[in-house]
């Protein structure tokens, strides 16, 4: 895997990680958990922004999940939500994403040779955020 691939990768678990708090944040109530979805939200955003201007400042292809993938996520999330709105479900939701991304970093790191080191510890660096939400998030089920 490429430097282009290995960011393009990370932007779209940044912007789709986005996109999922923000379809469940509409939904909540209330609760610490909505608290610390916000504040979760405002770290993948910035990631997200980082990662989208680093992509365009050296004039590499931004790759966005396609429109169908994501619209179809957001129509899960939400019967999901409208079925179980409990705290406890929707940690649940937000843990089954972080692990997909977390599963995707690690086979992409696995794969990286011809990245550049400052994407590979961008990269690491972003597997480790993952990892502590995904320990953070335990405590609500």
């Amino acid at each position: 895997m490429n430097e282009q691939a290995l960011q393009n990768m990370m932007y779209d678990i940044a912007s789709s990680g986005c996109d999922v708090i923000r379809c469940v944040l509409a939904r909540m109530k209330s609760g610490r958990l909505r608290n610390e979805l916000s504040e979760r939200l405002k770290s993948c955003s910035e990631e997200s922004r980082r990662l989208r201007s680093a992509l365009k400042s050296s004039r590499r292809t931004l790759g966005a999940m396609p429109f169908l993938p994501r619209m179809f996520g957001r129509m899960v999330i939400t019967l999901g939500l409208m079925r179980d709105p409990r705290e406890k479900h929707i940690a649940r939701i937000m843990m089954h994403g972080a692990s997909k991304g977390i599963r995707k970093l690690r086979r992409a790191l696995k794969k990286a040779k011809r990245a550049s080191s400052s994407a590979v510890c961008q990269a690491r660096d972003m597997l480790e955020r993952e990892e502590h939400y995904l320990d953070s998030l335990k405590k609500y089920l």
